[in-house]
């Protein structure tokens, strides 16, 4: 199905599960940030030996990186969509920022996280890159979590949900490179 061809609305009870599904995958998104600040450091007292640590770390990054792919088709749909596929243009009245990672970017992280390659992208480019996506992808975000929170027609324990993500985020906005809540900060 091409974006130009209509797509039909969700019915009106699959728009709060969806709404919770896409905040998750926020919450995915921002695993890694906070697996840098003091999650690595709890770890590190209990996990034995470096590999098995870099062993989490990777498997964190590659989750959130994998959300981050799917957040950023979230905001600007891929040419070709499918009918099952949830985009911000199924929420009535969203409107977000088009901030979505560069075409070829997306690509290179495929390859690494969908293929064994024979030299894998190193961890530390690995962490470049979530930083750098998850900047790019922050706006969008804290919009899609303004939106649910100001929406009416979803329920309050979503809105309040939506509302403390909105705040993370706004948080990992501020403070890119301290990887912890601070209630001082808030």
């Amino acid at each position: 199905m091409s974006q130009s061809q209509t797509r039909p609305q969700l019915p009106p009870s699959w728009i709060e599960p969806a709404a919770a599904r896409v905040l998750f995958t926020i919450d995915r998104m921002l695993a890694a940030y906070f697996w840098e600040g003091q999650l690595r450091a709890e770890l590190e007292k209990v996990l034995q030996g470096p590999d098995v640590l870099n062993g989490v770390e990777r498997a964190i990054l590659d989750g959130s990186m994998a959300a981050m792919r799917a957040f950023s088709n979230f905001v600007r749909p891929p040419k070709n969509l499918r009918k099952d596929d949830l985009f911000a243009m199924d929420f009535p009245g969203l409107r977000l920022t088009q901030n979505t990672i560069p075409h070829e970017e997306k690509k290179i992280m495929e390859c690494h996280l969908l293929h064994l390659t024979q030299l894998g992208l190193p961890l530390n480019s690995a962490r470049t890159a979530h930083r750098k996506w998850l900047a790019i992808l922050l706006a969008p975000a804290i919009e899609f979590c303004s939106y649910v929170e100001a929406n009416g027609r979803f329920s309050e324990e979503l809105r309040q949900g939506a509302a403390s993500k909105r705040s993370v985020c706004e948080h990992v906005l501020r403070n890119p490179h301290k990887n912890e809540l601070d209630p001082a900060d808030e």
